[in-house]
């Protein structure tokens, strides 16, 4: 697909930034902690609005890898890498918290960090999640959900945590146990507080497992719960044009050039649609845009092994 402009980023529209494709992922400042909300949402992708998307990254060429990285949602952005830290209650837990705050984005040192930090206070659920989604940011899927599993346990007695679900049904997904993701999922709509970030991920698991039918429900179910979700619409275009609706996709696709003041057209063209999800999306998903845009019944996305793969549609 040939390029006719770049895409203008969120932080020129003065919106919370997804991953973007070569973007190393990292854990946040404590200075930029203090200056957003720590619970939102927007980690896992997770669909989540634009104005506020199973977090998808990817593994950092310097690295050496060049898989596709699932990050704390399956719609996401950038924030809410870490949880509250309410329960750090001494100096010591403080100060563990802090210099994991501000390890680099290299994998051994942040993962060193978090481990410290949980030493520190090892009941407390919020450094698990932390290191966990950390892990996960840097493609260690079975040590990030164990991880999740023990912050999952720990906040048993607590209110759901839609949250930690989202983010372990991503490090699922991304080990192939797409049932127990769909399970994790389907519980964090039970979260008020996510509920939206939650059913559009499980509208992306169902089309990845190809429920067509059941992922068209969900995405439609969003849109109508957020009108201002633009990713919801494009996601919903590509559904379409893969169920075999080529006209109702289209008019989608023309509805979301046409949303949000031209926010749609902006965000969302057909030179930056499949740049702004790759690597956020489960590939089918993204392999759906593709098709889409290009008007056919195959894409090709990279797949969780870091492999281009076919899928066709017809």
């Amino acid at each position: 697909m040939a390029k006719m402009a770049r895409c203008v980023s969120s932080e020129e529209l003065a919106a919370p930034r997804g991953l973007s494709v070569g973007t190393m992922p990292r854990c946040p400042s404590s200075d930029e902690l203090s200056s957003r909300s720590l619970r939102s949402p927007s980690c896992v992708s997770s669909l989540q609005r634009e104005s506020g998307p199973l977090e998808l990254s990817r593994r950092s060429a310097a690295l050496g890898m060049a898989s596709a990285v699932l990050g704390s949602a399956l719609f996401g952005s950038d924030q809410a890498l870490a949880l509250p830290q309410d329960k750090a209650a001494d100096g010591r837990v403080k100060e563990a918290v802090s210099a994991a705050f501000t390890d680099s984005g290299i994998p051994e040192v942040a993962d060193s960090g978090w481990t410290h930090a949980i030493e520190a206070d090892p009941m407390s659920a919020d450094q698990w999640a932390n290191r966990g989604t950390c892990r996960l940011q840097f493609g260690q899927w079975e040590d990030a959900k164990r991880d999740f599993d023990v912050a999952l346990a720990l906040a048993d007695d607590g209110p759901l945590d839609g949250t930690i679900l989202n983010k372990r049904a991503t490090a699922k997904g991304a080990m192939g146990d797409w049932d127990g993701a769909i399970e994790d999922l389907t519980r964090a709509t039970n979260d008020p507080t996510i509920k939206s970030v939650a059913h559009s991920n499980l509208a992306l698991a169902f089309f990845q497992v190809g429920r067509e039918a059941t992922a068209l429900k969900e995405a439609r179910y969003v849109k109508n719960l957020d009108p201002l979700n633009l990713e919801v619409r494009c996601a919903l275009a590509a559904f379409l044009w893969c169920h075999g609706s080529e006209k109702a996709a289209v008019e989608q696709w023309e509805e979301l050039q046409g949303n949000g003041n031209q926010l749609g057209a902006v965000l969302y063209n057909g030179d930056c649609a499949v740049e702004r999800v790759q690597g956020r999306w489960p590939p089918r998903a993204t392999a759906a845009l593709v098709a889409f845009l290009e008007r056919k019944k195959t894409g090709i996305a990279m797949d969780f092994n870091g492999q281009e793969q076919l899928y066709s549609f017809a």
